[in-house]
């Protein structure tokens, strides 16, 4: 017997339904950690010897200044070295008694810094820190490096500096590109910068680009994200991640300068994905998961199409086979049989780390399959 048609229509069908459930970005969700399982599993993980290749996330929390949509852990500072340097010395240490568990020198396959914002760092720290992560990993010389950047504070010359350092695929915001919704949430950065932001990104030959684009932010209606979409079409990047804004005020106090009445209303969030669905899908973009496009030539879209795409903390990721090494404030490691978590608090994190007695200072809490209870 065939299904009988439903009378409603899709629009109708998402609004009916239309109701809030747990975040899907990250399995399994923050709640679901235990401080049950700490340092003493973590350390019997990283003492497996193991040939495989490595992820590794490197969190750089630092802002100059607070977007008002954001839930990512950071640090709103204008301090600038002053800040970063203890931070440097601080994540120096966690590697070295990270490399004095592993029984062997670990190769990296992918590497991605994320935050806050990474392009806080000026070129010196930048090199710093890519030089101090070479000093405890191998580097393998098809690796996939990743870098998450705000385009109102990139130059050509650091972003020719991230290429020659080893850096081959990039990530910036865009959010929206009308000047009142931008103005809204305090992210204002001008048309013109990024379009030269990708101009550089071309000139320096990434091999992928993304931009982040949030549905949802106040004052933005279907029209002016139509605008936005037309602006990342002309860009042409190869990935777009378009999330979907979660209004949380009572978890999150920055989003209390949004007002509830500036919001979109439902029907007007899924009208602006579905024209996103329809733009980009027009222009060679294939949908993946929930909330990304990938061109069809990109190794996003071809895992998709074959069945290789997994996701993880980071998001969508063609290396789900991969361990996943997290380190810096927060930082979240992933292997096979356990799940940790870093100290949240940056001063926490920093606290001196004690080789002799073995205190792993740095990390709070920790989870396995099992009830994430440290069995197997």
């Amino acid at each position: 017997m065939p299904p009988v048609a439903s009378p409603l229509s899709p629009v109708e069908l998402l609004l009916k339904y239309d109701q809030p459930v747990p975040r899907y970005t990250s399995y399994p969700t923050a709640a679901a950690f235990s401080g049950a399982v700490g340092e003493g599993e973590l350390k019997a993980q990283l003492a497996q010897p193991s040939g495989a290749p490595l992820s590794l996330y490197v969190h750089v929390p630092f802002c100059r200044h607070a977007c008002w949509y954001c839930g990512c852990n950071r640090v709103t500072t204008q301090l600038g070295s002053r800040v970063v340097e203890p931070y440097l010395a601080s994540l120096a240490q966690e590697l070295e008694l990270i490399s004095a568990v592993l029984p062997q020198r670990r190769r990296l396959a992918q590497l991605h810094w994320g935050g806050g914002t990474p392009n806080y760092l000026n070129s010196q720290e930048t090199a710093q820190l890519w030089a101090l992560i070479a000093q405890h990993f191998d580097l393998e010389p098809e690796l996939e490096a990743s870098i998450e950047v705000n385009p109102e504070f990139l130059s050509r010359d650091a972003v020719l500096q991230l290429r020659q350092l080893g850096f081959n695929r990039l990530s910036f915001g865009i959010q929206d590109a009308d000047p009142r919704v931008q103005q809204a949430v305090n992210r204002v950065v001008p048309v013109e910068q990024l379009r030269r932001v990708m101009g550089w990104l071309r000139e320096a030959a990434f091999a992928s680009v993304n931009v982040d684009l949030i549905c949802g932010l106040p004052l933005q209606t279907p029209e002016r994200f139509r605008h936005t979409l037309d602006l990342v079409q002309e860009l042409h990047p190869d990935r777009i991640s378009l999330f979907s804004f979660a209004y949380l005020p009572q978890q999150l106090p920055l989003q209390r300068r949004i007002a509830a009445a500036d919001l979109p209303t439902a029907r007007d969030r899924i009208t602006m994905l579905e024209d996103a669905q329809q733009q980009l899908g027009g222009s060679g973009y294939e949908a993946i998961g929930m909330d990304h496009y990938a061109l069809a030539g990109d190794s996003l879209a071809r895992a998709a199409r074959q069945g290789r795409l997994h996701r993880n903390f980071q998001g969508y990721t063609t290396g789900g086979e991969l361990e996943l090494l997290g380190v810096g404030p927060t930082a979240i490691s992933q292997f096979p049989h356990l799940f940790s978590q870093n100290l949240r608090d940056l001063k926490q994190w920093r606290r001196p780390w004690s080789r002799a007695g073995c205190r792993w200072s740095g990390v709070w809490r920790c989870g396995s399959r099992r009830c994430w209870s440290g069995a197997n």
